[in-house]
């Protein structure tokens, strides 16, 4: 039979373990949402710096845009058409 100090001691290890796993679990949370913010502040940064290019260069921008389409629409075609084949 156990003695009630023996009860004790269990009970004290059972919960210093638990208050153990809670702090690495709070640890954790924390961390993720460090990395969450400082993920939000770098689209943050790259939105600004995006918006500062297409203000300063609207033609590159233009142009940039127009030869990404051209090449995707390129390559969706070719797709297509090797598919239809078949």
């Amino acid at each position: 039979m156990t003695t009630i100090a023996e009860a004790t001691a269990m009970a004290d290890a059972v919960k210093e373990r638990f208050d153990s796993g809670v702090r690495q679990i709070e640890q954790k949370v924390e961390q993720g949402r460090r990395v969450i913010a400082k993920g939000r502040q770098a689209a943050e940064d790259g939105v600004a710096v995006a918006t500062l290019q297409i203000r300063r260069h609207p033609l590159r921008i233009v142009a940039a845009v127009t030869a990404a389409a051209a090449v995707l629409g390129c390559i969706v075609g070719f797709a297509f058409g090797r598919c239809t084949r078949r």
